[in-house]
């Protein structure tokens, strides 16, 4: 009942109200009289009982399962999986709609969303065993992003979860607030281990932050049944070269093996660690990162290098290491930049850098996430501004001769900061730190925006003064 009904209904009463008092108590108009304060009280009573109207507004539902055919996953197990599959199905309601998605390294679409059951447990079986393939990793992360990527626009759904949890690429922890606040609800379904079971690696951390020069904790957490121990194999690997091989012994039970590998660079260093077990026929590989601290160093491009610069003064004195370079002497290869955070070009022609050296730098910015800045220009200054090179691709500068009275111009600025789990620590706060610095050097009629990302974009300041 609206607010114009509830006003109107008790005007209505209090009127009879108001009238049988009005009247006076003897005979016949007694009788009214109480029955016209009855008929108000009835009337008052019917407007705060009575229910508010519901309109129902059907929306589809939707289930999907999402079933790990890793290679850590046996014909038994798959089998269980089917089985479990089959039994939901006979328990969902008609009005729900399923769909059946595989995983390992990624994630594949088996069956799409339909109403009709899956209910046959031989079929699912033999429709997972199909979809197997060789890639020894168990990436649950792509996995619900795929489930979230099948459901329709702001409709939000169930995903059941049928694996092991053994993940070994990829962070389910860090998409399962995304995925929630989406409407995805999430239910794991842990599968059972069948036969002789075998050693299991359930998790592997690094120190997530380090100085140069001091070593890296990796710690491997194992579980290993029965009574018999058992010997591996650890390898470290940095860009696909073994830092570190080292053999070891693993007891019954649970327990965790640590060992550790120096940090050779600054900055991330993305670690791979194989263990390998003969005698479980075990092979697995995890990745895992750590970010290096340490003095920034900086690599000076200068045409006299004998003489360090002004701005690489200024550098030195914040501490920063500094390397001086000519132009001709700029590496031709994006790996033999990696040992330095940014590359600065001081007062160098634009000409003066090769196509080889400029692509060299291109696959050092896009592909390791180096630094590049550019400094004034030498040379002849006419003439490098009439003469395109190959760094104007790299540089989007266009150099103008500014007149005297040339009016002041506006700049408009929109950062992208990625915020992703990969950021959280020192990466964050460093880029909150530059984006401070950024933002205090315009001018207050330049204009500001920032947006964020993971996996989807956030506006946090709209464009603004």
């Amino acid at each position: 009942m609206n607010l114009w009904q509830w006003m109107l209904t008790l005007g209505l009463a209090a009127a009879i109200w108001r009238l049988g008092r009005a009247v006076p108590l003897t005979g016949r108009k007694r009788t009214a009289a109480v029955w016209a304060r009855m008929a108000s009280v009835a009337l008052v009573c019917l407007t705060l009982w009575s229910p508010a109207p519901r309109r129902a507004e059907p929306r589809p539902q939707h289930v999907i399962y999402l079933a790990d055919v890793s290679p850590s996953m046996d014909a038994q197990q798959r089998r269980w999986i089917a089985r479990r599959i089959a039994s939901l199905e006979a328990l969902r309601p008609s009005r729900v709609q399923r769909a059946l998605i595989a995983f390992d390294a990624e994630a594949r679409l088996l069956v799409p969303f339909g109403r009709e059951p899956l209910a046959n447990p031989e079929a699912l079986e033999r429709l997972l065993a199909r979809s197997t393939s060789p890639a020894a990793r168990t990436n649950v992360e792509a996995a619900l992003l795929a489930a979230l990527r099948q459901l329709p626009p702001e409709q939000g759904g169930r995903v059941v979860l049928l694996s092991d949890g053994r993940e070994t690429a990829g962070d389910a922890g860090s998409v399962l607030a995304h995925v929630r606040r989406l409407g995805l609800q999430v239910f794991p379904e842990p599968v059972p281990m069948f036969g002789a079971s075998t050693t299991v690696w359930d998790e592997l951390s690094v120190t997530p932050s380090v100085q140069r020069g001091a070593p890296i904790g990796v710690q491997l957490s194992l579980y290993r049944p029965g009574p018999q121990p058992t010997v591996g194999e650890l390898t470290i690997s940095l860009a696909g070269i073994p830092v570190k091989r080292q053999r070891v012994r693993i007891q019954p039970g649970w327990q965790v093996l640590s060992t550790s590998v120096p940090a050779v660079q600054q900055g991330t260093m993305a670690l791979d660690v194989r263990l390998v077990i003969p005698e479980d026929r075990i092979d697995e590989r995890r990745s895992a990162y750590t970010d290096v601290e340490g003095p920034a160093h900086v690599l000076v491009v200068a045409d006299q290098p004998a003489t360090l610069p002004f701005v690489a003064n200024a550098l030195k004195r914040r501490e920063m290491e500094i390397s001086l370079a000519r132009p001709r002497d700029l590496p031709t290869a994006p790996g033999a930049l990696l040992d330095y955070d940014a590359v600065l070009l001081v007062n160098i022609p634009k000409s003066s850098l090769g196509a080889d050296q400029v692509e060299a730098l291109r696959g050092y910015l896009e592909r390791f996430g180096g630094g590049l800045v550019a400094v004034g220009m030498g040379g002849d200054i006419a003439n490098e501004i009439r003469t395109a090179a190959p760094l104007d691709a790299l540089l989007p500068v266009i150099y103008e001769a500014k007149g005297l009275q040339e009016a002041k111009r506006r700049v408009c600025l929109v950062m992208l900061i990625d915020r992703s789990a990969s950021m959280i620590g020192p990466r964050l706060s460093a880029t909150k730190r530059a984006a401070v610095a950024l933002v205090n050097q315009l001018q207050p009629e330049d204009l500001i925006g920032i947006l964020t990302f993971d996996t989807q974009p956030y506006v946090v300041v709209e464009v603004q003064q």
